[in-house]
């Protein structure tokens, strides 16, 4: 018990060795009313997941999973529910009106869209049914809890990153750069490229965007888009990309392509980390910011406070972590595959298992 029930607290606020932005957390001094939401337990929780089926997901699913089960062995919770929209915001509608119907106590719902759920969670906020936003940017306001990381400034600090490394090379901000988006319209690629990355670099006018594709957040797509905008373009002096595995991409691209080496934006994705070890002294640079996967834990903490009627903040979007070449060390897994998301409360037995890698 004591192992999976972390403290909201350290979670959110330690993150030994990883560099904050200089950003504040933005915590809405509002907080949910003292026995708001106060039943008596045991609990059936709902989870309504954006998405399922990639790296990142499976981690953040697990540590929910595991959290969840933590909170059933001491008979908190009774039953709880996963269910993943691929994407689909009407199939997310569906999801959770189903949740409902099941008799869920509490909801955690990581959108799909920042807008399409609004009406929905907003007649649940009036029926008195606790929904937990997590993940992503969210443009509704009402709901019992918002937990985050903020992937604006995911996208600003890696932005400004990468324009510093143009001005190393050249003496000032100029340069052709490609740029490969997640999964357009969808809420944390919005936050991380529309109206993160996209404005900083339009400070710049000597910095010219020469090719941007969307690669889903996914290293085969994206690899393919990079193939596409790589031969396209004889000079690239830099990649900014709204995920790590589609950095890893790119990279494999400009390598099998004998192109120089350039400072791209990344992420806490294991096999990027290890590439960045590898391939350092031959040009390459990265900084590697963090969407913790554990931040599902923190969403099941807050719908258990609330249930248990205890006050929580409304609103907390928190500084993304980020990994610099001075702490990459403690975070690489040399040991496990690329796919391994670092900025994990999984250990490594978890992860061999999760992933069915044995011992």
């Amino acid at each position: 018990m004591k192992r999976a029930l972390f403290s909201t607290l350290l979670l959110g606020l330690v993150v030994g060795g990883l560099v904050l932005a200089a950003s504040a957390v933005e915590c809405s001094t509002e907080f949910t009313i003292l026995g708001q939401y106060k039943k008596d337990p045991p609990y059936k929780i709902g989870f309504s997941m954006h998405l399922s089926g990639i790296d990142w997901t499976t981690q953040w699913q697990r540590e929910f999973e595991l959290e969840a089960e933590a909170y059933k062995k001491a008979g908190i919770i009774s039953e709880y529910y996963i269910v993943s929209c691929m994407g689909d915001p009407s199939k997310q509608i569906a999801d959770i009106e189903d949740l409902v119907a099941k008799g869920c106590d509490a909801i955690i719902v990581s959108p799909s869209s920042p807008t399409a759920l609004i009406p929905l969670i907003d007649s649940l906020y009036d029926r008195g049914i606790p929904i937990i936003i997590t993940h992503v940017m969210y443009e509704g306001e009402k709901y019992a809890a918002l937990y985050h990381s903020d992937d604006i400034d995911f996208g600003r600090v890696t932005a400004q990153w990468l324009v510093n490394k143009l001005i190393e090379k050249y003496g000032e901000p100029k340069g052709n750069i490609i740029v490969l988006q997640g999964v357009p319209g969808a809420g944390a690629n919005e936050a991380r490229w529309t109206y993160g990355a996209k404005p900083i670099f339009e400070q710049y006018p000597g910095i010219k965007i020469v090719g941007i594709g969307a690669g889903d957040w996914d290293y085969a797509k994206a690899k393919a888009v990079a193939e596409s905008l790589v031969a396209a373009n004889p000079v690239i002096d830099g990649v900014w990309t709204a995920g790590g595995q589609m950095t890893l991409a790119v990279l494999h691209v400009f390598l099998e392509q004998g192109r120089p080496l350039v400072p791209m934006t990344g992420e806490d994705y294991n096999g990027l980390l290890k590439a960045w070890i590898k391939y350092k002294d031959q040009g390459f640079d990265t900084i590697a910011p963090c969407k913790p996967t554990w931040e599902s834990r923190i969403a099941l903490q807050l719908a258990i406070n609330l249930l248990r009627g205890m006050t929580v903040p409304k609103k907390t979007i928190y500084p993304t972590p980020y990994i610099t070449w001075d702490t990459v060390f403690k975070y690489v897994k040399p040991d496990l595959p690329d796919y391994v998301w670092c900025n994990t409360a999984l250990t490594n037995e978890e992860l061999r298992a999760l992933y069915g890698l044995g011992k």
